[in-house]
This record gives structure tokens, C-alpha cells and sequence, in this order.
């Protein structure tokens, strides 16, 4: 754990930025992770206890969202050479996959067999959304086609995250559902919140990229936290 934590600040610190934030950063990291395995640890649980092919889809679909793009952060920073554009759209990939598991798990499988035939559309839509979720990369391009590429992996995965999320929403307006409400909020916090994030402050604002980490690491977390408070106490 101390050589990760060092290898991160080394990564980190030639993003520019004061000690403090790059240490807050590297904490926020760590905690994101940290209850982002407890997300995947709850969702499972839940799955082995109903044996739902539902709920396994939308566990699939969380630990994709939440877990795995943290981790392959982590991975890809400090044990391999992968590219900041790489890092980027590996783990919006990710989060792109486990949207789409999760429209799986409301078109693809609950819906009744007899109804397939009005569910055709919808099930295609699911797909393109696998087809083609945040994070940005813990060191920032200065290739500007680079940026832009990351721009657009993250622009994307906001978008998709906008659509689940608004379907949870309604399932909350339907039936007042708070965890419902919860998981939208979460989907919100962990795919277009950061895209506008990143997008505002390195376009708009002066922000150093160790900042900006730090603003997108912090809506992160609110999304990870949104998700647990969801499966727990909503």
C-alpha cells in the first residue's frame, strides 16, 4: 500500500498542484476504492441470496460502474506504461458496460417473453449503449488530441449515464422509491458530473490537473456513496 500511495504522488505531482490537494486526491482515491468494494461486496450478497437474474445483471452492471474503473486507475497507473488516453477510455469503457448490464437488467430480462415484440426497440437501444463509462486519468494530456479524445470518451459516458439515471428516476416518481432516487443521484455523480467537471475546469478555469483530479475524485465518491447509502439505508 505505502509503494502504491508513493508511485500516485510521483504520478500525480507532475500534474502541477499544492501537496495538500495532491494528498487529498490520493486519499479520496483510496476511500472511493475502498467503499467502491463494499458496493460490489453488497450487490453480490444480494444476488446469491435471490439468485435474480435481475439482480445479477445490476450487480454486474454496479461493480462495473463503481469497482472496476477505479481499479483499472490504480492498475494501469502504476503497474503499467498505458497512456493517459488509454487509462481514460479504459475506464469509461467500463462504466459504458455496466450502464448497459444495467438496462439489461430493466428491458432484457424482466420483462415477460410474450412481450418481446414491443420490447425489440428497447433491447437494441441497450445494446448500442454497450456498444459504444468517471475518471479522468491521473496525469492529464497536454496532446491536444489526446485531450480531446478524453473529452469525448467521458462526453459519451455522460450521456449514457444521463439516460440510466433518468430511468431510475422515474422508477422513484412511479413507485417512491428512495433507493431508486439514491442510485440516479449516484449514476449522476459518477458519469456526467464528472465530464462537466473536467470539461469546465480545463477549458473554462485555470485549474491545475492535480484540482481538477481532486473536484472529479470528490464527485466520485458522492456517486460511490449515493449507490451504498441506496443498497443500505434508503
Amino acid at each position: 500500500m505505502i509503494a502504491t500511495l508513493q508511485m500516485l504522488a510521483e504520478t500525480t505531482t507532475t500534474t502541477g498542484g499544492s501537496t495538500l490537494v495532491i494528498v487529498l486526491a490520493l486519499v479520496g482515491l483510496l476511500v472511493t476504492a475502498g467503499l467502491s468494494l463494499a458496493v460490489a461486496y453488497l450487490v453480490i450478497r444480494g444476488y446469491r441470496r435471490n439468485r435474480d437474474r435481475a439482480r445479477l445483471w445490476l450487480a454486474i452492471g454496479l461493480i462495473l460502474l463503481t469497482t472496476a474503473p477505479i481499479m483499472l486507475q490504480l492498475v494501469l497507473t502504476n503497474l503499467t506504461e498505458v497512456s493517459a488516453v488509454g487509462r481514460s477510455a479504459a475506464a469509461n469503457a467500463s462504466k459504458l458496460l455496466g450502464l448497459g448490464a444495467m438496462l439489461y437488467a430493466i428491458y432484457g430480462v424482466t420483462r415477460p417473453r410474450k412481450t418481446s415484440e414491443t420490447n425489440g426497440p428497447r433491447n437494441e437501444s441497450s445494446g448500442a449503449e454497450k456498444a459504444v463509462l468517471p475518471f479522468v486519468p491521473l496525469a492529464a494530456t497536454t496532446n491536444t488530441d489526446a485531450g480531446n479524445l478524453t473529452f469525448v470518451f467521458a462526453g459519451i459516458t455522460g450521456v449514457a449515464g444521463l439516460f440510466v439515471a433518468s430511468l431510475a428516476y422515474r422508477g422513484y416518481r412511479r413507485n417512491g422509491s428512495r433507493p431508486m432516487l439514491y442510485l440516479a443521484l449516484g449514476i449522476v455523480l459518477l458519469t456526467a458530473v464528472p465530464a462537466v467537471v473536467n470539461f469546465l475546469l480545463t477549458v473554462v478555469t485555470g485549474a491545475t490537473d492535480a484540482e481538477i483530479l481532486l473536484s472529479i475524485i470528490v464527485a466520485n465518491l458522492g456517486g460511490v456513496v449515493s449507490i451504498l447509502y441506496a443498497l443500505t439505508r434508503a
